[in-house]
């Protein structure tokens, strides 16, 4: 298993500033603008907040695009990858997070082999946040920022994006799945696993709230003076060298986004730890075992068992209808003998639906009258 630092969101060239650690230790990653896509990023939302209006009172009217300032406004669009929180905006039923690369730091994963089960590890830079006046505002006192990790995602699968491989239906709004992506060279969509190798407690892919373990730069230095753990010191990391290492920090390299770390049974721990310990883990008492169902499974789940509960219902309220009267089912009308039949066909095919849904998703079965769902209490960015 190899892991990638892929480096992700606004910096000071694409946005021209960091992204917000929120006042409830949220991490947001902001994605980079990009006027060649169909993604606004008022589109965008965290806790009922747009992304538009975050990033308005935190900087103002005025981004950089390609290292040039541009007016900043509802319209702006935005390159929207990776897309990993949920809650960011509607979904398709089918949804799951997705990265898409292209272009030279696509070739430089081909290149470094990473396939199906590597891991990447996303970080970015990020500066402290508070409230005044109302408004959110970079905190003074934390002027720098720092590299963190702020997501990851399992690699489940990887996806030749062009226009001979038809994309599935709920990935169209992606800006790797529009026209000008998909006519790029390389042009790759990564999907992640249904469930972590190194944990099957764990989603394939998720973000994490702050934390001073996710924190990459040394304390007071710039963002790019690392202090990586002693065992990366013979451990070969694409774009970096000996040289990087210096006398008490580890020299982030400025160019590249994908940095391919050599597998190693030590990294392996090290990532471990990371994504473990700032995952949540849910378990269904009854059996011991950790598993962690999607509410919109739950969901799908409860509709098709509550249909095949009312199917049944009205097929016996009509068969006891036609007994209570004396009325031979065989001799009724050929229009109720037509409906009492598609209801009982059409909860055959309910129940051989939901049941076909699960078991391409899972290795088990779950029964929604015995899971308890525990929901956060939502936070709030103020």
């Amino acid at each position: 298993m190899k892991f990638i630092l892929s480096r992700k969101g606004m910096d000071s060239a694409a946005g021209g500033f960091a992204n917000p650690i929120l006042p409830n230790g949220t991490l947001l990653s902001l994605p980079i603008p990009d006027e060649a896509t169909n993604i606004r990023y008022s589109d965008l939302n965290y806790c009922e907040k747009s992304f538009y209006n975050i990033i308005s009172e935190i900087k103002g009217n005025e981004i950089k695009l390609e290292n040039k300032k541009i007016e900043f406004n509802e319209n702006t669009r935005c390159h929207f990858d990776p897309d990993l929180r949920s809650e960011s905006c509607d979904r398709a039923s089918d949804w799951r997070g997705i990265f898409g690369q292209m272009g030279a730091a696509q070739s430089h994963l081909s290149n470094k082999g990473v396939a199906v089960g590597d891991v990447f590890l996303f970080f970015g830079w990020f500066r402290r946040t508070i409230i005044k006046n109302g408004k959110l505002k970079f905190d003074p006192t934390d002027k720098q920022g720092r590299h963190i990790i702020y997501g990851y995602m399992e690699i489940g699968e990887i996806i030749k994006a062009d226009d001979e491989n038809k994309l599935e239906e709920w990935m169209n709004y992606h800006p790797h799945a529009d026209q000008a992506h998909l006519q790029s060279s390389g042009n790759t969509i990564y999907l992640p696993s249904k469930r972590l190798s190194l944990d099957n407690r764990i989603d394939g892919f998720g973000v994490f709230d702050y934390s001073e373990d996710l924190v990459l730069t040394k304390p007071g230095c710039s963002r790019s003076k690392w202090k990586l753990p002693e065992l990366f010191k013979n451990i070969n990391m694409s774009y970096h060298t000996d040289k990087s290492w210096k006398e008490d920090y580890f020299k982030s390299t400025d160019r590249g986004q994908e940095f391919v770390i050599e597998e190693n049974d030590l990294v392996t721990d090290w990532a471990k730890k990371i994504i473990v310990d700032h995952s949540s883990i849910s378990e269904v008492a009854d059996t011991g075992a950790y598993i962690d169902v999607p509410v919109k499974d739950i969901i799908n789940k409860a509709k098709a068992q509550g249909a095949i509960e009312a199917l049944d219902k009205l097929q016996k309220d009509l068969l006891n209808y036609l007994d209570d009267n004396g009325i031979n089912p065989d001799e009724v009308d050929p229009e109720v003998k037509k409906i009492v039949g598609l209801i009982f066909k059409t909860s055959i095919n309910v129940k051989d639906e939901n049941k076909k849904m699960l078991e391409e998703m899972y290795d088990f079965d779950f029964d929604i009258d015995n899971i308890v769902v525990k929901v956060p209490k939502r936070k709030e960015i103020l």
